[in-house]
């Protein structure tokens, strides 16, 4: 049991120690960072708390062959390559989560930050975009938009799903959804040109059971005054 207990705490130091020294070597000003864990008082590292600096680093690390388009105000669409982001949904103050699809990620590198901002998450599949959100659900800045015109006309998306499901600002997503339908030749569920469409389809389909119900109708009445007729002659 003891030699059971000295090999998993063996393991796990080991698996600490390559953690930190991967972090150490993977960038020269990563050292700065680890210096959060160096208590001055005791003049001792503490190794958890620089794991923990280690993990966060990586967790955060992108992969610049993931970054799809960056534009000239220094934003980019990136591909996050999964349906389900913990550090997403941290950022945005939202689930983070969509099975429908794969997430999209717009960031942008602050002047001074380490780390990129995130501004837009979208939800992607085929030609079609489910999900189009900025932080909190609420719709993205509107200087944003242009980047989503950017994406949809780029990949062909040919359907966008939003419509405002969890969001606390429908009024900003129906503007956006107005301005994407304007700007691209996608088609948009929930916006006004939509419904209009739909309430179209739905009367169409109306008139043509109406008018088959006539002519039902008719067709039977016809038959009848045919019985009618027939009855008619054979008492004259």
């Amino acid at each position: 049991a003891l030699d059971n207990y000295l090999k998993a705490a063996w393991h796990n130091w080991w698996a600490s120690y390559d953690t930190i020294g991967s972090f150490l070597n993977d960038d020269p000003t990563n050292y700065e960072l680890a210096k959060e864990a160096y208590d001055s008082d005791t003049m001792r590292v503490d190794l958890d708390e620089l794991e923990t600096i280690a993990i966060t680093y990586f967790e955060n690390k992108e992969d610049p062959d993931k970054v799809v388009h960056q534009f000239e105000d220094g934003s980019y669409w990136y591909d996050l390559d999964t349906s389900n982001c913990p550090l997403e949904a941290e950022r945005m103050g939202h689930c983070g989560s969509d099975n429908r699809g794969t997430l999209y990620s717009l960031r942008k590198l602050k002047k001074g930050r380490r780390d990129s901002s995130s501004y837009i998450t979208m939800t992607v599949r085929d030609n079609y975009i489910y999900q189009i959100k900025g932080r909190n659900n609420a719709a993205p800045p509107e200087e944003t938009w242009d980047h989503i015109v950017w994406f949809i006309n780029e990949y062909g998306i040919e359907h966008v799903e939003e419509t405002g499901e969890y969001s606390d600002d429908i009024e900003g997503l129906q503007e956006m959804t107005q301005y994407l339908s304007e700007n691209t030749s996608a088609k948009f569920s929930g916006n006004a040109e939509a419904r209009i469409e739909e309430i179209e389809e739905k009367a169409r389909e109306i008139d043509d059971l109406y008018k088959g119900l006539i002519d039902e109708v008719l067709e039977n009445v016809d038959a009848e005054v045919s019985i009618y007729c027939s009855a008619e002659d054979s008492e004259e």
